[in-house]
């Protein structure tokens, strides 16, 4: 990513050091979108009485557009993008992807693996909300979690945790890590195969756990907010490769 250019121009927020240009004023947007929702909710739900599986499915579609929103920014027609090259572009999309997936894993699937069985007791509590949002919205596999589900989440953790300090060690090296590259492309793998796990599991048995006569859920909660897991990764692998091809040719004693 041509990080001067997105530098260079003076800050939308001058207040807000974070907020250095359009891309990082529209994915904070983004970002703002999806956790208000789920505060809103929550608080809906548990202080005025607003219908919990409304309010999941509000959160689902919320989601699914703030996700994609975000995935999408590096290609829009910015003024900051400018002189960027469709090369500089995928890696500014694949940096987002990462930290989304980093973000998600150390606040709500390390969290659920570790405290599942007293979230499976909280319905009306507060606190597991965020929790029991994704299972009123239709996926009962995690109020009482099997084995399969346990080790796809126990993956999808580790993943996480890898995937942070090789994104930390990819901005150290000013992204000519080639080990951090490799392991996000490892990681891509052990999404791929987690998620296709889930879609052909529940195709294959009749959509147990996907009620596929409401558009929220089926549509919603089993394709938009699941498919990013196993579209992105084919584009991180297709990142990696290219990024590979570069970091070697520009250091060919490596």
């Amino acid at each position: 990513m041509n990080t001067a250019t997105l530098t260079s121009r003076p800050a939308p927020i001058p207040w807000l050091p974070f907020i250095r240009s359009e891309v990082s004023l529209l994915i904070s947007c983004f970002a703002f979108v999806v956790i208000a929702v789920g505060q809103i909710g929550a608080i809906g739900v548990h202080f005025f009485g607003f219908d919990r599986v409304t309010m999941a499915y509000a959160n689902f579609w919320a989601f699914d557009f703030t996700l994609i929103g975000m995935l999408i920014v590096p290609w829009l027609p910015l003024p900051s993008l400018h002189n960027h090259t469709r090369a500089q572009r995928l890696d500014l999309m694949v940096q987002v992807w990462v930290c989304t997936y980093v973000a998600i894993v150390f606040t709500w699937e390390i969290p659920w693996l570790l405290l599942y069985k007293h979230i499976a007791v909280a319905h009306d509590q507060f606190w597991a909300y965020q929790f029991w949002a994704y299972i009123d919205g239709g996926d009962i596999r995690y109020k009482d979690p099997d084995a399969q589900v346990l080790f796809a989440e126990f993956w999808t953790c580790l993943n996480g945790v890898g995937a942070l300090f090789a994104i930390r060690a990819w901005f150290k090296s000013n992204k000519t890590s080639a080990a951090a590259v490799f392991y996000l492309m490892l990681a891509a793998v052990g999404h791929i195969t987690t998620s296709a796990q889930y879609f052909l599991t529940e195709t294959l048995t009749g959509f147990p756990n996907v009620d596929v006569t409401v558009a929220s859920n089926f549509w919603a909660k089993f394709v938009f907010s699941n498919c990013s897991w196993m579209i992105m990764p084919f584009i991180v692998i297709v990142w990696g490769m290219g990024t590979i091809k570069r970091i070697y040719s520009q250091n060919p004693a490596r």
